[in-house]
């Protein structure tokens, strides 16, 4: 029986398959997956029939009833229509494709397709791209698309006009997109919602955190700060969520330095949610829970802070947790007048108070100092109150009786010792009424926790807190000194006052305790700055300390290629290549040794000066499902820290907030849905997920916008009337990489002599192995060449090393592997990749992460497990973060999978090249998802022996792969593997095919060579200017404009390239934006703006200013 579609939502439907032929059976179970990967073969016996034939003739007698004009009950929930608006046409074919034959239909300037997802009736179109630009008007106080408010020389505020694009149709004529407008809002009105929009990511309710309100500082639940502030301030809801706006709220967050400060809050949010939720508990015990689209943060293999999802991570991973709380040093005082009643305090002089009852006189100002916040750690640690009368401490040594002999002249009480000879009771009711009423001293054993008070004080005082609490309740074994209570608010409390004073503890739950221990160099440091009272506890610690810590490890996925080993490093060798992580003590060793190079030892000092490390992750755990609310703060850094663990914000983007703002009057229920992939998986999950805009991002967005107009068009004016040639154009990406391609010519220019030998190589499967000498000089090399007779081969050594795959392809890695192995232009190969992801063939193709997700490792898993075996498989998530993953396939389809797909038919539009290039992200990937492989390395010594003896003969080593040993990735990525053979070989011009001979080489070699497009492209990434979306863009821009001509692959710059270059340079009021550095500073104001950490208006006003003296050059 077929589904049907009706009001109610999908019938459900059944289809028996008899299988008489078991092969072909399993090619049909391989062939279906080609229309969907979620067709799945039951047995028969494993189906409840009975029940099925129930659900379906239910099903038919509802249909019936609709027809009728009835609602059967428990059909109360009809079917929602949905409007989905993507960029492509291609994509939005592809994506109604997935949920069957789609019904087509015109609203006014668009196609829609409509669609059936159960619950949902999608009306599936395309905006095709951006619907607006800047305006292009430059007159009166609009300057190229802005009106300046204010004048052009102190400008007080920016509004940037909009206009519908402009787009030429196939048959060449020119048209707005206002029609598209328009059908989009007709669109809009038909629907319940529309999906575009993204919404904050969220944290649980009974999540901790140190704030500072006004000049408060709490360790607060989050919920409970929610409904504190909620009290004072104005509730904003939108979307269904709660925002509120506190002028004087502040967490801790991370900044661009790694240090740990309060930041502001720009918002608490809160909205309700059933989704999963992710318990994350690390090494040391700190705890989070989260949502599964809230990111916390790793390191990446370039030490920066990579936002990652707790579905992206496991258990032994590395996540981001802060070593230190920020604290204020404040001096607290307080004034008894004030507590006047509390304190039964009959009688206010200016210096002194009178007590009612006793008449004792007692100083009127009571600063909380060392031993009063000592005493209180006492009584949290083990005390209590009798009758409130009497304060009970159950500790009497020695160095603490002294202590209330000090605070018993203070506040004139007497003490006494119970029968037990260890609790000491304190016969004062003022103290008691003190510490309850004014301290908020209280709680029993479960409930005790560390008063509000301490957090607000300096760290004297909180490490005076912390003496008498261990003093009290704590003890010192094997090294450590230890804390346990029953308390669990108590222990976070105390976690977070350690870590306020820059210690680092570690926690477990024994049954019902939890023990805080410090242990290693933080026992050390625990002894300096907090201690015990009793003498002989201080003593034990400090002579049964071990020496060893367990904390403070930064990882790194890799440091390859950052450091330059030598002799006697082994040890940090082995931290390095196998277990990926070092303290940060012995790092700051390492980088004393000079091993580093420098480039990177600047990273690694910024993570060692920093306030991070990193911890394994102990275990993740999937909480059961439940309603409840959660919780987010919008804060400057996009960070903020909870539970200890550092915590990431959200993300938007400037084409969603475009369309959001013309459907808004039409339909308010809008959201974004936000997906990597174009597979029916991916975009099932964000319909079911949709989330909310970030204004943040879509002003750093708006802002390149503008600056690229400004800069550009500005540059553009002064070229065209020089050169009187109106197609000339400059930009402030384009232009740097213009002067690059100018002065690698240069270099390509200047030769050197080189001489060349290749080694005979006896087995036609292995390559030869070739070595060089060079000379500045090319009289001497070609003495050299004249004279060498024979070289000398000797195998210094062998080795067997594993060699590890490539991770998959990033943008920038991709139009290099291209360029450099198909002989694709960028512009081609993104073009080729656009279509492949559109199709629903790769992922999202403009991107700076080589992160796999969840999904990308089961497609290699079940490809590398069918066609190579499970042994083969080795799964890595890679390094780099950013909001999309890796380049990678969608599917385990490889390029022959894809041919058969085309020839039945399945498949239309797909070309040669596309498959050559969906090859090249295959094989790369999958490689990337395979297990080393195990290689054998010949170090080889290479002697020239020369007819001249005046002639230098300078030895050449040389590492080559001579055999593969066990095979690994190399099975999809084969690896070169090259003949070497000991012995003197003569050396000839052109020897024989079958000689034993060597063949010698003269040649004139530049400095460097010239770019390919592959190549200029890794330079954009590597000095940071460009983004993956423009990268092809920009090469493109300067060949249309005949600044760069591609020569055999090569691009060389032009006479017009280097005048216009030329030009520019000189002109002092233009020499700024010329520069790399221009654009990458203001690439770094733009993620400042998307961090929340400047106000984009700033950052106008600053660049305005400087191109303002270009716009000047017109009158000169």
């Amino acid at each position: 029986r077929t589904s049907r579609l009706y009001a109610g939502g999908l019938t459900r439907g059944f289809s028996l398959v008899l299988v008489d032929d078991k092969k072909a059976f399993n090619n049909l179970r391989k062939k279906v997956k080609w229309f969907s990967d979620e067709i799945e073969f039951t047995p028969l016996g494993e189906v409840e029939l009975e029940r099925l034939f129930e659900e379906i003739e239910r099903d038919r007698q509802n249909v019936v009833k609709f027809l009728k004009g009835e609602i059967p009950k428990g059909a109360n929930e009809l079917i929602k229509p949905v409007l989905v608006v993507v960029e492509s046409p291609n994509k939005a074919r592809t994506i109604a494709n997935f949920f069957g034959k789609p019904l087509r239909r015109r609203i006014g300037d668009i196609d829609v397709m409509e669609v059936s997802l159960g619950d949902k009736f999608l009306t599936i179109t395309a905006s095709a791209g951006h619907i607006y630009d800047l305006i292009k008007k430059n007159e009166g106080n609009l300057f190229h698309g802005v009106i300046v408010e204010g004048s052009k020389r102190h400008p007080t505020h920016f509004i940037p006009i909009y206009e519908p694009i402009e787009q030429e149709t196939s048959s060449g004529e020119v048209r707005s997109k206002e029609e598209i407008i328009n059908s989009l809002r007709q669109a809009g009105l038909e629907v319940a919602e529309v999906y575009i929009g993204t919404d904050p990511d969220s944290i649980t309710g009974d999540s901790k955190v140190l704030v500072k309100v006004g000049d408060e500082i709490k360790h607060i639940t989050v919920e409970k700060l929610f409904e504190e502030l909620k009290e004072r301030c104005e509730v904003e809801i939108r979307n269904g969520h709660e925002y509120l706006k506190p002028s004087d709220l502040y967490v801790p967050v991370v900044d661009r330095d790694f240090r740990v400060r309060f930041g502001k809050a720009k918002y608490l949010i809160r909205h309700k949610v059933r989704k999963p939720i992710y318990k994350i508990t690390t090494q040391s015990g700190r705890e989070i829970k989260i949502t599964g689209d809230h990111s916390i943060f790793r390191l990446d293999e370039n030490l920066n802070l990579q936002e990652v999802k707790p579905t992206q991570l496991r258990e032994g991973d590395f996540i981001v947790v802060n070593e230190v709380l920020p604290s204020e040093e404040n001096k607290i005082v307080f004034d008894l007048a004030e507590f006047k009643e509390e304190l039964s305090i009959s009688e206010v002089k200016e210096e002194t108070v009178i007590l009612k009852r006793t008449k004792k006189e007692l100083s009127r100002f009571v600063e909380l100092d060392k031993d009063l916040a000592t005493f209180i750690g006492l009584w949290v640690g083990d005390g209590s109150y009798h009758r409130d009368r009497y304060v009970r401490i159950s500790c009497r040594d020695k160095e603490i009786l002294e202590l209330i002999n000090r605070l018993g002249e203070k506040f004139k009480f007497n003490y006494s010792l119970e029968s037990d000879g260890v609790t000491v009771v304190i016969h004062s009711k003022f103290l008691s009424q003190f510490m309850k009423k004014v301290l908020k001293v209280e709680g029993k054993a479960q409930t005790k926790r560390v008063p509000e008070i301490i957090f607000s004080s300096s760290k004297k005082i909180i490490s005076a807190f912390l003496k008498g609490l261990f003093s009290a309740d704590g003890t010192v074994s094997k090294g450590e000194a230890n804390l346990t209570t029953v308390s669990e608010m108590l222990k976070d409390d105390v976690v977070s006052l350690l870590l306020m004073l820059g210690l680092n503890p570690k926690v477990y739950k024994e049954g019902k305790f939890y023990r805080i221990f410090l242990h290693g160099e933080e026992t050390v440091k625990f002894s300096e700055k907090v201690g015990f009272l009793q003498k002989h506890k201080q003593e034990k610690l400090n002579k049964t300390f071990s020496g060893k810590s367990y904390t403070k490890l930064v990882t790194f996925n890799t440091l390859r290629g950052k450091v330059q080993f030598k002799k006697g490093i082994n040890s940090y060798a082995e931290a390095i290549y196998r277990k990926g992580y070092m303290s940060k003590n012995r790092l700051r060793e390492f980088l004393t040794l000079d091993y580093v190079k420098p480039t990177f030892k600047v990273k690694l000092q910024k993570v060692l000066n920093g306030h991070i490390y990193t911890e394994r992750i102990k275990k993740i755990e999937l909480l059961p499902l439940e309603e409840q609310y959660v919780y987010d703060f919008e804060t400057e850094t996009q960070n903020f820290i909870a539970n200890n663990i550092l915590c990431h914000n959200t993300e938007g983007e400037k084409i969603a907030w475009d369309l959001y703002e013309i459907l808004k009057p039409y339909n308010p229920n809008i959201r974004r849905m936000e997906f990597h992939e174009v597979t029916k998986r991916a975009i099932i999950n964000a319909i079911n997920n949709p989330r909310r805009l970030d204004e943040n991002l879509v002003s750093a967005q708006m802002v390149r916008r503008i600056a690229d107009r400004w800069v550009g068009f500005e540059l553009s004016r002064l070229l065209q009337e020089h050169f009187n040639k109106p197609w000339l154009s400059a930009g402030r990406v384009q232009t740097p990489v213009l002067g690059w391609v100018i002065e690698r010519d240069k270099q390509y220019r200047t030769k050197k002599g080189a001489v060349f030998v290749y080694l005979p190589n006896a087995e036609k499967n292995k390559r030869r192995v070739s070595v060089s000498w060079e000379f500045e000089d090319k009289k001497l090399a070609r003495e050299f060449y004249k004279n060498l007779k024979e070289v000398k081969v000797r195998v210094i050594s062998k080795r067997q090393e594993e060699k590890k795959p490539a991770p998959p392809f990033t943008t920038d890695a991709m139009l290099k592997e291209a360029s450099e192995k198909l002989r694709f232009s960028a512009s081609k190969t993104m073009q080729l990749a656009q279509e492949l992801f559109e199709t629903g063939f790769i992922t999202y193709m403009r991107t700076d992460s080589t992160r796999v997700s969840d999904v990308g490792i089961a497609i290699a898993k079940e490809y590398i497990g069918e066609n190579f075996g499970k042994e083969y498989f080795y799964p890595r998530h890679w390094g780099e973060g950013g909001a999309h993953e890796c380049i990678r396939p969608t599917h385990p389809w490889d390029t022959e999978e894809l041919r058969s797909m085309m020839l039945s038919g399945q498949i239309q539009r797909l070309t040669k090249d596309h498959l050559r290039l969906y090859e090249l992200i295959f094989k790369r990937f999958m490689a990337s998802q395979m297990k080393p492989a195990t290689v054998e390395v010949s170090k080889i010594e290479v002697t020239p022996i020369l007819d001249n003896d005046n002639l230098p003969t300078p030895k050449v080593e040389k590492e080559e792969v001579t055999a593969v040993v066990e095979d690994g990735f190399n099975l999809v990525s084969p690896l070169e593997v090259h003949f070497v053979k000991e012995g003197t070989f003569k050396v000839e011009e052109e020897p024989d095919q079958n000689s034993e001979s060597a063949m010698k080489v003269y040649k004139l070699v530049p400095l460097s060579y010239p770019f390919t497009q592959g190549s200029l492209i890794e330079e954009m990434k590597k000095r940071g200017i460009g983004r993956p979306s423009t990268y092809a863009q920009i090469v493109q821009k300067l060949l249309d404009r005949g600044y760069v001509i591609e020569r055999k692959n090569y691009l060389f710059p032009t006479k017009l390239g280097k005048e216009v270059y030329n030009y520019l340079i000189r002109l002092k009021s233009a020499e700024k934006f010329v520069k790399e550095e221009f654009t990458r500073i203001l690439e770094e104001l733009m993620d400042k703006i998307e961090r929340g950490e400047v106000h984009y208006i700033d950052v106008l006003k600053d660049l305005f200013e400087e191109v303002l003296r270009v716009e000047e050059v017109k009158e000169v």
